[in-house]
């Protein structure tokens, strides 16, 4: 197994300290990104200014300070990180989005109502988590819903709020492989009223790992669902054999993020764009190269490294609304890694190859069979899956796999018509 070649950068706002891929560290000190010293003094000065420093200037900086109490809502949004997808259905509510990450937060509330709350709570927990209960209290929503089902705040506060009658909801927004690898004192941590999830297999790998979580509903992928609904709505033509093969771009250039564990990551996504691309010269293959980030350069720039011998073009994900999901519709398979979109292309009907080259456990899909390829395997092997699995009808794939089609996503509901539901029985 051959070593991260990795270096330290800061962001151009010096708001964040990063590991990337030694590899890319040219492209972003062109875009403003700062070397991070090797001087002790001053790494330790960083030390404490991303821990403490950064945090109040950003709130300074960005915030403002409204000297009342904020209206009462029916719903409260925690978080307004994916927010959008949860607002598609909202429209008709009398909602509100409470941003709780300090880079995020526009508005800070002060009152007598507040400030008493924050005095009489003062030893109960952080003054942050003090601030977000008072505001939820004063807002008295019926419902709390995050589709940042890993967010830390949120377990945080709906423990802390779990004898009111407000209920808190999260929705699955990503395949939750973390769950696998987190110790003990990290699952702890997890505190989940309701959890709208993707499938069984979600529910028994968090169940098993003893995540303290009280009630489950199975509801598959909300944005695969939003992304049906788009199409109709718009009545898009979409052939289905415009591409063979989607490849879901995976670029993993900071090494300090979710699987900073998986020591070789990086060559094994590299592995997997080569393979497909030398698949799709030799056979004359149409591919969408599906792009993941905000910055297609980026993307361009982390895939020369590995596919410096073919031509590829990554299409960028705001195109337009829904573009990875309209770019899998149009393609008769796909092929990703770690990314949860294969498991969304199942929602939209398609066939799909995992290639888990690092074989590392934590890097768990929920069927094997011919949907997966649990170690790095020989190009012909890779070629042989890939051509079987293009020429099969979607009968024959679903046969092949080895778990229930709606293990890997529950494909027997429509979802966003579910939580809908869901939430309106609540509130009414």
């Amino acid at each position: 197994m051959r070593l991260r070649q990795t270096t330290e950068i800061i962001t151009p706002n010096f708001d964040k300290k990063l590991s990337v891929m030694l590899f890319m560290e040219k492209f972003y000190l062109n875009k403003g990104y700062h070397k991070c010293s090797k001087n002790l003094i001053i790494r330790m000065f960083y030390k404490f200014y991303f821990s403490y420093l950064r945090k109040i200037i950003t709130l300074i900086k960005n915030t403002k300070f409204i000297f009342k109490n904020p209206e009462k809502k029916s719903l409260l949004i925690y978080d307004c990180e994916n927010s959008k997808f949860l607002e598609m259905l909202l429209s008709d509510i009398n909602y509100a989005v409470f941003s709780v990450r300090i880079e995020k937060i526009k508005e800070i509330y002060i009152s007598k109502k507040i400030i008493f709350s924050l005095i009489t709570n003062f030893f109960r927990a952080s003054l942050k988590q003090n601030y977000i209960i008072s505001v939820i209290k004063i807002i008295n929503p019926k419902i709390v819903i995050t589709n940042v089902d890993n967010s830390e705040d949120f377990h945080i506060t709906s423990k802390l709020l779990k004898k009111t009658n407000i209920r808190f909801i999260a929705i699955q927004h990503a395949h939750r492989g973390d769950t696998l690898w987190k110790n003990q004192e990290e699952l702890k941590k997890i505190h989940i009223p309701e959890f709208f999830c993707f499938s069984n297999f979600d529910k028994k790998i968090h169940e098993e790992r003893n995540c303290k979580i009280d009630r489950y509903s199975i509801v598959g992928s909300l944005r695969a669902s939003l992304a049906i609904n788009y199409v109709k709505s718009r009545n898009l033509k979409i052939d289905p054999e415009t591409y063979d093969i989607c490849l879901i771009s995976e670029p993993q250039s900071i090494t300090s993020g979710d699987f900073k564990h998986v020591t070789d990551i990086q060559e094994k996504v590299g592995k997997i764009a080569q393979y497909t691309f030398r698949l799709a010269k030799e056979k004359n293959l149409k591919i969408i190269f599906s792009g993941k980030l905000n910055d297609p350069l980026e993307e361009t720039y982390y895939y020369n490294h590995f596919l410096k011998n073919y031509k590829f073009q990554i299409s960028p994900q705001k195109s337009e609304e829904f573009s990875t999901y309209i770019n899998i519709m149009k393609s008769k398979m796909v092929i990703g890694h770690v990314s949860t979109t294969p498991r969304e292309a199942i929602a939209l009907k398609k066939k799909v190859l995992v290639c888990n080259f690092t074989g590392h456990k934590d890097l768990l899909f929920p069927s094997n069979g011919i949907c997966t390829m649990k170690n790095e395997v020989e190009y012909d092997d890779f070629k042989k899956r890939v051509l079987s699995i293009i020429s099969m009808s979607q009968t024959e794939y679903i046969n092949n796999l080895s778990e229930d089609i709606d293990q890997i996503m529950n494909t027997k509901v429509k979802t966003t018509e579910l939580i809908r539901e869901k939430l309106n029985t609540i509130l009414n």
